[in-house]
Formats: C-alpha cells, sequence, structure tokens
C-alpha cells in the first residue's frame, strides 16, 4: 500500500500541471523513503506519467530507476521479472490507451537491462515480453487486445 500522501501529491501535481526538480525531489522520498518501492508507488508514478504534464529533466531518471528497482529488484525473486511483473508492466503502459511515452519506454529498457541473464535481460520477460518491447517500441502494441507475439517478432 502506498505511504499516506503519496496520492495526494500526486493528484496535486496533475492538478497544477507541471512536475518540477523539487517535486522530483519529494517524490523521491516518499518512494524511497523506506528503501522499498512498492507496485502502490509504482502505480501512482504511472498516474502521474500518464497525465501529459511539463515535467522537469530529472522525472526522465526517477521513472524509469523506480520501475525497474520495483520490478528487479523488490519483487521475489530479486533479479528476475515474473510473468505477473511483466504483465503489470505491460499493463501500466498500456493503462492510458497510448503506446509508450518516452519514459515508460525507458522504464522498460531500464527492466531489461537490470536484470540477469544475457544482456541483462530478466528471464521472465524473455521471450514474450521481448517481443511486447518490440511491438511497444515500434508503436504497434494492440491496446486491449490479445495477440500470438511469436509469429510477429524475429528474435
Amino acid at each position: 500500500m502506498a505511504k499516506p500522501g503519496l496520492e495526494e501529491f500526486v493528484a496535486a501535481k496533475i492538478a497544477a500541471g507541471h512536475v518540477s526538480e523539487d517535486d522530483v525531489i519529494t517524490l523521491r522520498r516518499y518512494i524511497y523513503g523506506d528503501m522499498a518501492v512498492s507496485l502502490a508507488e509504482g502505480a501512482a508514478l504511472f498516474k502521474l506519467n500518464n497525465a501529459g504534464l511539463d515535467y522537469a529533466g530529472t522525472w526522465y531518471e526517477l521513472f524509469p530507476e523506480a520501475v525497474g528497482d520495483i520490478l528487479v529488484h523488490q519483487a521475489r525473486p530479486e533479479g528476475y521479472v515474473s510473468q505477473e511483473s511483466a504483465d503489470w508492466l505491460i499493463g501500466q503502459i498500456t493503462a492510458d490507451g497510448r503506446i509508450c511515452t518516452r519514459t515508460e519506454l525507458d522504464a522498460v529498457l531500464h527492466v531489461l537491462e537490470k536484470g540477469p541473464g544475457g544482456a541483462g535481460e530478466p528471464r521472465a520477460v524473455r521471450p514474450k515480453g521481448r517481443c511486447k518491447v518490440s511491438h511497444l517500441r515500434n508503436g504497434r502494441y494492440p491496446v486491449g487486445q490479445r495477440t500470438e507475439t511469436r509469429r510477429h517478432c524475429r528474435w
């Protein structure tokens, strides 16, 4: 469960229409204050990201870092992304009906870089997740549809 105050802070930033450098520092304190990042905190970050605000430059560092920490370092077993976590990430990315903003793509790539195996790719994300990432990167991921991704991807 998210810490008291994070949802209110996110709502206030959405109402204000921008996220400043100081706001990013405050978000870091909310998220990393207890040295753990939760899915609820990740969902709050996605909500803020999906609002399409004016963001300070440090937002583009915080967002992928936090999402990577949630999925690779906080979930068990550490260092791996479960299918459930991969589905959560894809669900968060496609929830707003838009396909992969800059920060969302950076977050996916950050997750792929942080995990073990090959070029840092978390095992549960392979190969299905890589294919989904490929579709997201190319703007072709069908929101709200399930497709047989292996037919559409080249390894």
